[in-house]
This record gives C-alpha cells, structure tokens and sequence, in this order.
C-alpha cells in the first residue's frame, strides 16, 4: 500500500476498534464464543491510548516504507504452489505452510516482523508498569508502526511470487517465467487504491493536504475504500479476529495465505500474464481487501 492508504486505514482500524469487537471471530473463521467483555475494556483503551498523540499517526503509519525502508525483508510474504510455477518448485522453497503453500529464499517475513514487533510492544508495556522510562507516545508509535506491516500482508501482490520476476542475476526461480507478473502491476494498482482513499482520507481530516494536487479527486473506486461508522453494513464488514496466546505467527501466516488465494482469484494463472491489469481488481475485491485490513490491524492491536 502507498502513503496515504496506510494512514487511511490505520486510522480507521482506530476509529473501528470498539464497535469491531461485536464482530469478533475465531481463528477459523466463525463466531468467537470468548467473553467480550474484557476485550472490549481493551478495545477501549486503546482506542483511547491511539487519539493521545493524533498527528503521530501520519509519520508512524508510514515510517517503514520512508525511514526504516525494510521493504524487501519485511513487507512481504511472497508465496507460491507447484501448479502454478511448477519448474524447479520443491527445489526453489525454503518452508512449506499448509502442505502446499511454499515460500522461496529472500521471500519476505512479514509475519516474523509483526510477531517480533508485537514482542516488543508487549515488553515496553511491562517495563512502562514498572517505571516512568518509556512514554504513552512512544507504545501508541510502535502500535501504529506495527499497522504497517499487517496491512501490507493483505496486499496480493505481496504474497505472491509472481509479482518478483526472474531477473539475468537471479534465475533460479520456479518457471515458467510467462506467469509473472508485468513490473508495472504492483504500483498501478497500489496507486489506484491510493488515488482512491486520498480524498476520502483528507475530506475526513485523517490525511492533511499540503498541496492542491494532495486533496484528489474522488472517483469510482473511493465509495468501495469508504468506510463510515454510522453505516450497519460496514460496521459488519470488519471482523477482528480473537488471536490465542502465542498464535500470532498463525494467524499473519493465515493472512498471507489468504491474500496470495486472493492474488491467484484476480489474476489466474492460466491467463497469459502479459494481459494482467489493474482492471481485473474488482471494485468488490479492493472493499474487501480495506475491510480485512482494517480488521487485520485490530486483531494484532488486541493480540498485544
């Protein structure tokens, strides 16, 4: 996701956190049964500890990309199955997830970023109780800078390995190379998503405008990233998830599976490759793919 995406939907995973526990889900994706009421309590406190220092929210939510700029590491989880690339598949892969899902060498490790940040977040809560050291600006930081990486996690593209071609350094990447995706794909459509929550984003007041050119224009795509807390329907549509002790690394690993599934639903790798265009984004898709981020988000931020 670009800037102002990331901003949008931290800040309406903020906006969203109460109300979002009625909708609160298990692992496997039905109802969770837990008691929602000390969730809630949570839900509230942070919602509270998020709005201490509201103009942080810009520069944390973003910071990854622009200044610890860990993008190739840490903001992807790229995934792929013997069907799809089947030359030199079980060769390519480092680990296998779901007996059929394998992730290549230099594939990414979001999901290891956001367990270890999620660590961190916890130990500085400790430390917080036992002394005055740390502040509620620095933990409201590190819980926006850890939105970062989730939301990247329900991109498509950055769960597939489609979307990393071979290069004349690097062939040894399952075949054949026809399946990969266009160079330009990624940005296109990730500009697309943004041109469409900026205006949307600066109408609310969550992103400000230096420029004329940063208010945009709305267009078709920006009532499907619209999400307003007065509207039933999408206070349904974002549904955390109720993450167990110690089944972060799962539920970021599920995440990730997902949005590759999703990646191979858009752009079927039967299709010639040349052809892939951010066209084939259904409007439907790009809501439900802010929805899970949004709710993605919260899960990780009540996991904590």
């Amino acid at each position: 996701m670009k800037h102002n995406t990331h901003i949008y939907i931290a800040a309406k995973a903020i906006e969203f956190l109460q109300e979002s526990v009625k909708n609160l889900r298990t692992l496997g994706g039905g109802p969770s049964r837990a008691n929602t009421r000390p969730i809630s309590d949570k839900a509230k406190w942070l919602q509270r500890l998020m709005r201490c220092h509201q103009a942080d929210l810009m520069e944390a939510s973003w910071a990854p990309d622009d200044i610890l700029n860990d993008k190739s590491r840490f903001h992807t989880f790229k995934l792929y199955t013997p069907d799809v690339l089947p030359d030199r598949a079980k060769e390519y892969r480092k680990e296998t997830y779901a007996d059929r899902y394998f992730r290549g060498s230099g594939g990414g490790g979001v999901p290891f970023k956001v367990d270890h940040l999620a660590a961190m977040i916890s130990d500085l809560r400790k430390l917080r109780d036992y002394n005055d050291n740390f502040s509620v600006r620095e933990l409201q930081y590190l819980y926006l800078l850890i939105s970062h990486y989730v939301v990247d996690a329900h991109v498509p593209m950055h769960c597939d390995l489609r979307d990393d071609p071979p290069s004349p350094t690097d062939k040894k990447k399952p075949g054949p190379k026809e399946r990969y995706f266009p160079s330009c794909l990624h940005n296109q459509v990730e500009e697309m998503w943004d041109r469409a929550a900026t205006p949307v984003a600066v109408g609310e007041g969550l992103v400000v405008a230096e420029t004329y050119k940063d208010h945009g224009k709305s267009n078709e795509l920006s009532p499907y990233v619209t999400f307003d807390i007065r509207n039933k329907t999408q206070r349904d549509s974002i549904r955390p998830v109720n993450v167990p002790d110690d089944n972060l690394m799962e539920f970021m690993i599920d995440r990730c599976i997902r949005s590759y599934e999703r990646s191979l639903a858009t752009w079927p790798p039967k299709r010639s490759a040349a052809d892939f265009s951010k066209r084939d984004v259904a409007p439907d898709t790009t809501r439900e793919i802010f929805a899970d981020a949004i709710g993605g988000v919260i899960s990780v931020w009540l996991s904590i």
